[in-house]
Parts: C-alpha cells; sequence; structure tokens
C-alpha cells in the first residue's frame, strides 16, 4: 500500500520533484562557492542561496543565470580575467546549459563526486537520461571541467590521479592572484600541454568519457530491448559503460606509458567502476519503475455462500414448478371471404 501510494504522488507531481531536486542542486553547488569564498556578507550568503533555489524550481534560464551572476564576485575577488572568462562562457552557453539545467548541475558536480570515487556515474547516467547525442556532449563537459578544475588547483589533470582529491581553493587562489590575461590562459591550458604527448592523452581522455555516454545512450535507447529483458538490460547497459572506461584507461596508460601514471591504480578504478555500474544501473532501474503505471491494488473480500432456508414439509408436498416447452395447439377457423355488395341504401331527404 505505500509503494503504491508514494508511486502515485510521485506521477501526479514528478514535474515539480524533479525541479525541486535540479533546484536544490544548484544552490547546494552556489553554496559550496560561497562557502569556499566568503567574499559576501554573512548574512546574505543564504539569501542568495534562497533565490538561485526559488528561481530553479520555476525559472530555470533566470536561476542559472543568477548563479553566474553569484558565483563572478568570488572569482573577481581571485582574478579578473577568471571571473571575465567565467562570465563570457556562461553567457555563450546560456541556452542549452539552462535547458538542460540538471545535466549542467550533474557535469558541474564532477569534481566534488571525483573526492568520493563517484566520477564514473556522470558519463554513464549522461547516456543512460539524456541519450546518445546528450550524452556525448556531457561526458565530455563534465571530463574537461574536472581536468580545468583540477589544473587550476595544481593538481594532476589526469582523471586516474584526480579520483579521491578534491581541488582545493587555496591552490586556486595562489596560482591565478593578480596574474594578466595571457598568463591567466597559459595557467589554464599548461596542465593540459606540456608537451604534445600529453595533449594526446589528455585529449583521448575526454574522448573516451564522451564515447562511453553516447555508447550508454545507444544501448539505452534500445526500447525493446529493455522490454524484454527489464531490468536486466539496464544493469547490463550499466556495466558496459563501467567496463568500457576501466579498458579504456588501461589501453591509454599501455599506449602513452610517458603520460600515464606509472602504476595503473587498479583499486581506484575498480572502486570507481563497480560504483557506477551498480549506481546507475540502479537508479535508472528506478527511473523505469516510477515511470510505469501501477495496475490498480485489488482486494478480494471472502463472502459466504448465500444461505436457504430449508423446510421439510414443503420440500415433501410441493412439486417444482417445471415450464410446459410444448406448442398449444391453434383452433380450425372458417376461410376468410370478401364481404357480399350491400344495395340496401337508406336515403334521406329533407324538406
Amino acid at each position: 500500500m505505500i509503494p503504491q501510494t508514494m508511486h502515485r504522488l510521485f506521477k501526479r507531481y514528478q514535474s515539480d520533484i524533479e525541479s525541486a531536486v535540479i533546484a536544490v542542486g544548484l544552490g547546494a553547488l552556489v553554496g559550496a562557492v560561497l562557502i569556499n569564498f566568503p567574499v559576501y556578507p554573512a548574512n546574505w550568503s543564504p539569501v542568495l542561496i534562497a533565490i538561485v533555489i526559488l528561481l530553479g524550481f520555476r525559472f530555470p534560464l533566470p536561476a542559472y543565470l543568477a548563479a553566474v551572476a553569484i558565483v563572478a564576485y568570488p572569482l573577481y575577488s581571485v582574478s579578473l580575467y577568471l571571473a571575465i572568462l567565467f562570465v563570457a562562457v556562461g553567457v555563450l552557453l546560456q541556452r542549452p546549459l539552462s535547458h538542460y539545467l540538471g545535466a549542467t548541475v550533474l557535469v558541474l558536480a564532477t569534481p566534488l563526486l571525483a573526492r568520493y570515487n563517484l566520477h564514473w556515474l556522470v558519463p554513464i547516467i549522461a547516456g543512460l537520461w539524456w541519450g546518445t547525442t546528450n550524452g556525448l556532449w556531457i561526458a565530455g563537459l563534465a571530463a574537461l571541467w574536472g581536468k580545468m578544475l583540477g589544473g587550476m588547483a595544481g593538481l594532476s589533470a589526469d582523471w586516474l590521479l584526480l579520483a579521491g582529491k578534491m581541488p582545493a581553493v587555496a591552490g586556486i587562489s595562489q596560482r591565478f592572484h593578480a596574474l594578466s590575461a595571457i598568463d591567466t590562459l597559459n595557467k589554464l591550458l599548461q596542465p593540459f600541454a606540456p608537451n604534445s604527448t600529453v595533449l594526446l592523452y589528455h585529449l583521448m581522455q575526454i574522448a573516451l568519457w564522451a564515447a562511453v555516454g553516447a555508447l550508454v545512450g545507444v544501448l539505452a535507447d534500445r526500447n525493446w530491448l529493455h522490454r524484454r529483458f527489464y531490468p536486466w538490460a539496464t544493469i547490463i547497459t550499466a556495466a558496459i559503460g563501467a567496463v568500457g572506461l576501466v579498458a579504456g584507461h588501461l589501453f591509454m596508460t599501455l599506449w602513452l606509458p610517458d603520460a600515464a601514471p606509472e602504476m595503473f591504480p587498479w583499486q581506484v578504478v575498480l572502486t570507481a567502476a563497480a560504483y557506477a555500474a551498480v549506481i546507475t544501473g540502479g537508479a535508472d532501474v528506478l527511473r523505469r519503475f516510477l515511470d510505469l503505471p501501477l495496475a490498480p491494488a485489488t482486494h478480494k473480500r471472502f463472502t459466504l455462500p448465500a444461505f436457504r432456508r430449508f423446510r421439510w414439509s414443503e420440500s415433501r408436498t410441493e412439486k417444482p414448478f417445471r415450464h410446459n416447452n410444448a406448442p398449444v395447439p391453434v383452433p380450425n377457423l372458417p376461410d376468410w371471404e370478401p364481404p357480399t355488395e350491400n344495395n340496401d341504401l337508406i336515403l334521406l331527404e329533407l324538406d
């Protein structure tokens, strides 16, 4: 009874629930920035976060623009050119990023997920929920954003080394404070391109994430497969995405050993793959279950058969009534003849 009630409530308020989750996620990201860059007065930060959440509940584009405007000032306190670059990218990509606001929140949360070895959820869940084309660019942007933020904080831009770490705000402030525009661009690109081999390695990692997102999207779009083999098709699709990420990173490590880590981090990689396969497969099974209508609940009640009163005297004397289906005979009637002509006419003369 309780699961049916919860399912009925979700189906009735599905759009509101999804909007609330996305708005809270966007507000949480803005709050994380304001906590790490405490440039606003103490009483203003909760108000700004509440504004983003309330706008995100009904108006994705104003919520997105408000988040960009609120985060621009903390970046300005670190570097003017970082703030200009952030605002320029945010304004130029406002249409797709605000339209797919849930995907945008997922991409921006990728470095935070990497802190707990959950970063491989992003390309798999992007393909499962947003399809082939959207899964490709969402996964690619997530890989690029995580690498860029790690490089800004002075960490390695390799996803095999970023797992389990969180970029520090102190490192970003120290590296970009009081830099010119050209030096800011050099600092942003330096972790990607110390040489051509490292640049190729990083580009291949981004392409691997994008390819896995597209592959999972192709498999997820086969509705007949999921209808026949539900829920195993979804779980196997998520597992294929996780195995593809493991195989791709291992291949690049063997192909480009000069740019890859000396020792392949098997424990980190297998942990991230297991988390990604289990969590994304379970989340998509739950989503498909909530999208389907439930059959109405049937309450079968046990009823006793009708009791007929038994009378001994009537059963012995009275005979049951039987219908007589025999035809009733019709008597012989004379043949019909037309009436004879009558000439006796009565004439009335009126004086």
